[in-house]
């Protein structure tokens, strides 16, 4: 994830830190109020280029959904913006699923050794039952006793 952050934040620096040279200039937001007698234009400041350093490029592609993209009417910058998204969306539902898929692999691996435990005490309890107790005296007593008589 965090290389891809970087290779999009590099490709917007490549194609986005000299605004000049593509005659990609952000337009200031222009307001007119009207209050019946007099019309007052408020010009707001020019947005800042958000790719103009290595940083600030990388910085921006990671909290990509805080630009405000709209100063730019320039097509190119939108449409890397909506594939970048799309691709960022992409790999995160991935790497869900694959903690999801190894989640359930696990889970699938406990509960197979959980029905091999209950089968071998099904089977003990089956085979010999209370008699158990017999069998590993007798065990027992042959393992210290090789010639004992039962």
């Amino acid at each position: 994830m965090l290389i891809l952050i970087v290779a999009f934040g590099h490709s917007m620096l490549v194609l986005f830190a000299h605004p000049s040279f593509l005659n990609l200039i952000p337009s200031a937001s222009n307001f007119t109020l009207n209050n019946g007698t007099t019309n007052f234009t408020l010009i707001g400041e020019s947005p800042d280029n958000p790719f103009d350093t290595i940083w600030d490029a990388i910085l921006s592609t990671y909290y990509w959904n805080t630009i405000n993209l709209s100063p730019y009417h320039y097509w190119p910058l939108k449409l890397l913006a909506f594939i970048t998204n799309v691709i960022l969306v992409l790999v995160l539902l991935n790497m869900i699923i694959a903690l999801m898929n190894d989640t359930f692999n696990k889970a699938k691996e406990d509960g197979k050794l959980g029905l091999l435990v209950y089968r071998t005490e099904l089977h003990r309890e089956n085979f010999w039952g209370a008699d158990l107790r017999r069998f590993s005296e007798i065990i027992s007593a042959q393992i210290l006793y090789p010639g004992a008589k039962h």
